[in-house]
């Protein structure tokens, strides 16, 4: 569905997980924005925030916050229902080495 990169805003200091979305793998556009609409929705210290959305001529990019949780916590599994495409993104960008991290 997608790829999780760990990130900083430019002169930020709070890490961002970065959702990319290639829009050609985007089969039911009206879902993803669904999703993007109740994610944006969301106030709860149990559900990932979303910060922002971006995209380019390729790819959507959803910014969350970076969960600095255990995988298997509350946090994701109240938010499985709504996050259910991307609840296991951020738990496998946590177990991999940190080769794709990048700041600017």
């Amino acid at each position: 569905y997608g790829v999780v990169y760990k990130g900083k805003e430019k002169g930020g200091s709070d890490w961002r997980a970065i959702k990319k979305i290639a829009k050609k793998n985007i089969k039911q556009p009206e879902l993803l924005l669904n999703e993007i609409e109740i994610l944006k929705s969301l106030d709860h210290p149990s559900c990932i925030k979303l910060y922002e959305t971006f995209e380019d001529d390729q790819n959507v990019f959803l910014v969350t916050e970076y969960p600095l949780y255990d995988p298997v916590s509350a946090k994701e599994a109240s938010c499985s229902i709504v996050w259910t495409p991307t609840a296991t993104s951020p738990r496998r960008m946590h177990e991999e080495s940190s080769s794709r991290s990048w700041r600017r």
